[in-house]
């Protein structure tokens, strides 16, 4: 098995959330590594360093990087080059032939990369992003919202 995870799974691993508890009760029966890409990184680093010098929520963002590091440090998180290029026009061409609405471009982005990651599995709990890593044939953690 290979998993994938979105953003909103990953940030309830770092920081406290309504979904911090469903999240670690499912990676916790899964063996890590769990594989991340440089969009992962660059999204966290960014959100949790922003946080910190606009002075919101120091506290959070500063516990939320020492997790993060430790993730790293202990082999829980590894890194993953995927070819970014290949993954953005995946998701540009999902958008450009969505029926429906299509969501924010972010939310193409992750179910993208997990395809392209050759991911098994899918974890998220945003139900855009499930609906795309279905249609791509991931199959999804939880298997229900």
């Amino acid at each position: 098995m290979k998993l994938y995870l979105d953003l909103g799974a990953l940030l309830n691993l770092l920081l406290p959330g309504e979904e911090t508890a469903t999240v670690y009760s499912l990676v916790s029966e899964l063996n890590p590594p769990f594989r991340l890409n440089a969009v992962h990184q660059l999204q966290v680093e960014n959100g949790l360093l922003r946080s910190r010098f606009q002075r919101r929520n120091v506290a959070v963002a500063t516990n939320a990087l020492r997790r993060w590091r430790h993730y790293w440090l202990e082999g829980i998180l590894a890194f993953e080059v995927l070819d970014l290029a290949v993954g953005f026009e995946q998701a540009r061409r999902w958008n450009a032939h969505s029926r429906v609405e299509p969501p924010r471009w972010g939310l193409l982005l992750h179910p993208s990369l997990a395809h392209i990651a050759s991911a098994t599995h899918f974890l998220s709990l945003h139900p855009a992003n499930r609906t795309l890593a279905e249609a791509a044939g991931l199959r999804l953690l939880p298997e229900r919202l």
